[in-house]
Formats: structure tokens, C-alpha cells, sequence
């Protein structure tokens, strides 16, 4: 019984290590230097194409680009002191990682107010079994739900709130067909289609 939880720590271990290495290790750094200029430096350790957003409060865009080729890193300079008085969000998208940061303006002064990154869960379908790695850098609650293909839920369970969640989901008793799997913490809802024939 021993070696049989060992091997089973090891294959977590393993596959948990595998979805960190597999984060891309998105970095955006935001510094003004007490002047009104932001300089913005974005890194990536994986070569990817970079999405740039700046919305404000009200969900209205007001900046936004994407890289022409992938890079691991890029930097822009914006002057923040030019907006209003507000709330605002820069986003920098990759493949599966997403980093944002909420910051105000006030009196042609910016601050950070907070800093959110997302990445994306890895699934991996062995059989009738879906296996999911999600890092959770939050630590919020997560839930797991299961779809039918008319919508209906057939199942839903909480995972936690740790860093690294690994779940194994059997298939086995379902009928073929489609079905989604949605994973959700407080902002962010991640979707996985799985099929059965």
C-alpha cells in the first residue's frame, strides 16, 4: 500500500510540475520613476504574441494592440497622466497566460492597486478519464462543473482553493456523446469539450 502512494505522489508531482513549466513565465513590470511617463516592460520565457488592453471602469477600451510576430519580450512607454480621473486596467495577454493590473489615476498620478494573473488549466482526456492541472496563483475558491450537450449540469464540485489543483474526472458511466467541462474561480471560467463515441 506504501508503494502504491508513493508511485501515485509521484505522478502528481510530476504532472503539477509539468503544468508550471508549461506557464510560460509571463512577467509585466510597470514603472514611472516619479515622472508622468509609464514605462511598460513585458517578458515571456516562451517566444508567444503579446495582446495589450487598457479599458477603464466602465468596460470601454481604450487602448489595444497585438504583436506581428511572437517575441519574449517587449516594452512601450504611455503617459497615464493624460487620462481621467479613474480606474483603469492594462492587460497583457499570451497563449495561456493572462496578467492584468487595476490601477488608478488621480491628479495625473498613477498606482497599482492590484495585480491578477491567470493561466490557463491543462487537460489531458486518457480514455474515459479527463485529467485537470490548474494553477490557481489567487488561491480562490474553484469549482468544477460538467455539461451535457443541451445545457444540462450533471455534475459540480468544489476543488479548493490551493495553489496547484489536480483533478481526475471518469467519463466511464456516461453515455457517448458531448459534454463541457467548465472550471471557474472569481474571475475567470475556463471551458473543455470533451467527446465520447
Amino acid at each position: 500500500m506504501k508503494k502504491v502512494k508513493t508511485i501515485f505522489a509521484v505522478i502528481i508531482a510530476t504532472f503539477t510540475v509539468s503544468s508550471v513549466l508549461a506557464s510560460g513565465g509571463l512577467r509585466v513590470n510597470m514603472s514611472n520613476s516619479g515622472s508622468e511617463i509609464t514605462s511598460v516592460e513585458i517578458s515571456n520565457a516562451s517566444m508567444s504574441n503579446f495582446e495589450v488592453k487598457l479599458v477603464d471602469s466602465f468596460g470601454e477600451k481604450i487602448y489595444s494592440m497585438k504583436t506581428k510576430a511572437p517575441l519574449t519580450s517587449f516594452s512601450k512607454r504611455y503617459d497615464f497622466s493624460l487620462l481621467e480621473d479613474g480606474t483603469y486596467w492594462y492587460s497583457v495577454e499570451t497563449d495561456n497566460e493572462k496578467m492584468l493590473k487595476k490601477f488608478k489615476v488621480e491628479d495625473g498620478k498613477s498606482e497599482i492597486l492590484e495585480v491578477r494573473k491567470s493561466i490557463d488549466p491543462h487537460f489531458k482526456m486518457d480514455e474515459k478519464m479527463l485529467k485537470i492541472s490548474f494553477l490557481n496563483p489567487q488561491l480562490e475558491k474553484v469549482k468544477l462543473y460538467v455539461y451535457d450537450k443541451s445545457n444540462n449540469l450533471l455534475a459540480e464540485e468544489n476543488l479548493g482553493a490551493d495553489f496547484s489543483i489536480n483533478k481526475a474526472v471518469s467519463f466511464a458511466d456516461l453515455n457517448f456523446g458531448e459534454y463541457d467541462v467548465v472550471i471557474a474561480n472569481n474571475m475567470d471560467i475556463y471551458e473543455y469539450k470533451v467527446s465520447l463515441d
